[in-house]
């Protein structure tokens, strides 16, 4: 008996111990191990405050400050945006089962005026910078040379008010046009007024110069070479050019079709000085004249001395 209870002891000694081990290798999962954390928590500050959130592409609905949880731990990319600041972007690598902290110091968005001349003339900004801040009212202003005149603002901002405001919510551009300013002395003026034989209502009546022997004068748009439909009334004011004196006929026709042509059917005629009925009224204009009282009586083509010109002629800008 003795014997047996000796062979037996050591025995229950091993078993003890392996019960022991096999305890100690045990948990609550049924004695696997423990799954390894893969997330971790990423917190997002700014100064200001109050920055739109843009994680990994995806707009969140929170703004600076938050915090989020259960991020993946990896590399994200972040972009804060604020009215009236520049974005912020940058990556954040997040720990698995720590905290990565992002903290962005916004900057304010200054905005850009350029302002350049075209013309002889100056152009200052009142305040005088190169940046400006949000909502920043500037006064931009134009300063013709002598024998010029501020026309217009072209660019980002138009317009002809002279000096003007322009309000720093974007990044400005804009010219000032300067035009040399015409000496009445250096130019030609003829007043008068148009009408048809007969009477009748005008379409399109413009009145030009023939030189019959050489070219037409360009008469430019913007100097009354149009007549008044409804009176017939016009001016006219050019610059001869290099020459010091011209010798023309002034004429007047309807154009009807208003296509800038001179047509067979549309009514022609000519200052007629004379009063004679023939088409040889040249009269020579000198730099600094004013000639009034050119009145124009035009005739349908058929009525008209045939005396038509040739469009091809009639230079109009």
């Amino acid at each position: 008996m003795t014997t047996v209870r000796k062979s037996i002891l050591p025995l229950a000694w091993i078993a003890v111990l392996l019960m022991v081990i096999y305890a100690g290798c045990s948990d609550d999962n049924g004695g696997t191990s423990p799954p390894p954390v893969t997330t971790g928590t990423l917190t997002i500050s700014s100064t200001p405050s109050g920055a739109a959130i843009t994680l990994d592409g995806t707009a969140k609905t929170d703004t600076t400050p938050a915090t989020f949880t259960n991020i993946d731990a990896d590399s994200h990319t972040i972009t804060l945006s604020k009215a009236e600041y520049d974005d912020w972007d940058s990556t954040v690598n997040v720990p698995a089962g720590g905290t990565a902290t992002a903290t962005a110091t916004l900057k304010l968005t200054m905005y850009a005026l350029n302002l350049f001349a075209v013309g002889n003339g100056s152009v200052y900004k009142d305040p005088n910078a190169s940046e400006y801040l949000p909502n920043t009212e500037v006064e931009i202003s134009a300063v013709p040379d002598p024998g010029w005149e501020f026309d217009e603002w072209t660019g980002g901002h138009t317009g002809s008010k002279n000096p003007d405001t322009l309000v720093m919510t974007q990044d400005w551009t804009t010219t000032a046009v300067f035009a040399e300013i015409q000496s009445v002395w250096d130019s030609i003026r003829i007043e008068g007024a148009t009408s048809l034989e007969g009477g009748g209502a005008m379409t399109r009546p413009i009145v030009f110069l023939d030189t019959s022997e050489s070219e037409y004068i360009v008469v430019y748009r913007g100097t009354g070479w149009l007549g008044d439909p409804a009176t017939g009334d016009y001016i006219i004011q050019f610059d001869p050019e290099e020459l010091d004196s011209v010798q023309a006929i002034i004429t007047a026709w309807d154009d009807i079709d208003e296509d800038n042509t001179l047509e067979d059917g549309e009514p022609i005629g000519w200052w007629d000085i004379d009063g004679e009925g023939d088409w040889d009224d040249r009269i020579w204009l000198h730099r600094g004249d004013t000639i009034p009282n050119a009145d124009v009586l035009m005739y349908l083509s058929a009525k008209a001395p045939r005396r038509l010109i040739n469009p091809e002629r009639v230079k109009i800008k």
